[in-house]
């Protein structure tokens, strides 16, 4: 995938973390913030969030980019 003079090569599919019985683990960090009572969240840091991450084999320092599904489902690196 190239996004502007970038190349950007596959690295895997992103999967969200999952409880035992395959639904996917709503994590509300939020509540747990410091300052929560005295400092406003921005408008994206409402409501529940997922965890997600690259496999640990994969050792390459860089930028990625995320896309949906319809576009190339993948995690890429450059």
């Amino acid at each position: 995938m190239k996004i502007d003079d970038h190349e950007f090569t596959f690295v895997c599919e992103l999967r969200p973390a999952r409880d035992e019985h395959g639904a996917v683990l709503q994590m509300m960090p939020q509540e747990k913030y410091a300052k929560r009572e005295s400092t406003r969240l921005n408008r994206y840091g409402a409501g529940t969030f997922c965890k997600f991450k690259i496999p640990n084999g994969f050792q390459t320092a860089g930028v990625y980019v995320t896309t949906l599904a319809e576009e190339w489902s993948t995690s890429a690196s450059a």
